[in-house]
C-alpha cells in the first residue's frame, strides 16, 4: 500500500469558535478523519499549502477576515471541497458563497449528524477516484457468486448458490477474514454449497469482526 493511498482523509477546519471545533474535530477523529484548524484566514492558506486538505469547514465570520473573500482565494488555489458552516442563513449570504466557489452551506446552529452526512456527500462528488474504493466486487468461485459492497462495517454482501432454476440462493452475508454469516432466503441443493476451504480461501480484506454468536457454520445438508 502506498502513502498516498494510506494517508487519512482530511479536514481544514476554519473556526475560532473551539466548542465548535472540538466538536467538529472529535466526531470526525472516531471516523478517521485527520483535522486541522485555522481560526484566521492567513493560517487557513498556509494550512491549504502544506496540509492539502481533502475538505474545508469554513465559517465566514472570522476576525480580521473577510469569509466570502477567503472562500475564493480558497477555490482559485485548489478544488479542494468547501463546506460553509455559519451562523448567516440569508438567502444572500449562501448565494454569495455559493458562487465564490463553495460547495454546500450549512447553519449555525447545525445537527453534528447532518454535517457528516454532507462531509461525506461533499466528497463522494469532489474526489471521484476516491469513489472506486466503494464500488461492489464481484468474486466467483464455481457456482458461488459473491457481489460485495465494501462501505458496509463489516461489509455485506449478496451471495448465490448455484445458476439453474431451483437451485439458486440469496443470501446476505457480512465478511471477516474466513468467516462467513450468511442468512439465506431459501434452500439451497447440497451439492452447490460452497465448501468452507473455499469460503476460507477468498481474500477478504479486513474488517471488524462480528460478535461470536453472529458467525453461522455452514448449513448441514
Amino acid at each position: 500500500m502506498t502513502t498516498e493511498a494510506a494517508r487519512k482523509t482530511c479536514a481544514l477546519v476554519v473556526e475560532d469558535d473551539p466548542n465548535i471545533v472540538d466538536l467538529i474535530r472529535s466526531n470526525l477523529a472516531v471516523r478517521g478523519f485527520d483535522t486541522v484548524v485555522s481560526v484566521d484566514g492567513m493560517r487557513a492558506l498556509q494550512l491549504l499549502e502544506t496540509e492539502d486538505p481533502d475538505i474545508v469547514l469554513l465559517d465566514l465570520m472570522l476576525p480580521e477576515a473577510d469569509g466570502f473573500e477567503l472562500c475564493r482565494q480558497i477555490r482559485e488555489r485548489s478544488p479542494v471541497a468547501i463546506i460553509v458552516v455559519s451562523a448567516r442563513g440569508g438567502e444572500r449570504d449562501k448565494v454569495t458563497a455559493l458562487h465564490m466557489g463553495a460547495d454546500d452551506y450549512m447553519t449555525k446552529p447545525f445537527s453534528i449528524e447532518e454535517l457528516l452526512a454532507r462531509i461525506a456527500a461533499t466528497l463522494r462528488r469532489t474526489r471521484p477516484a476516491a469513489a472506486s474504493d466503494f464500488q461492489p466486487q464481484l468474486i466467483v468461485i464455481g457456482e458461488l457468486r459473491i457481489i460485495r459492497s465494501p462501505t458496509s462495517a463489516p461489509p455485506a454482501s449478496l451471495i448465490s448458490f448455484g445458476s439453474s432454476a431451483g437451485n439458486t440462493v440469496c443470501g446476505t452475508a457480512a465478511m471477516h477474514a474466513s468467516a462467513l454469516i450468511v442468512s439465506p432466503f431459501s434452500s439451497a441443493a447440497p451439492a452447490n454449497r460452497p465448501s468452507r476451504t473455499q469460503i476460507s480461501r477468498i481474500p477478504w480484506r479486513s474488517a471488524t469482526r462480528p460478535p461470536r454468536s453472529a458467525i453461522a457454520s455452514r448449513q448441514p445438508s
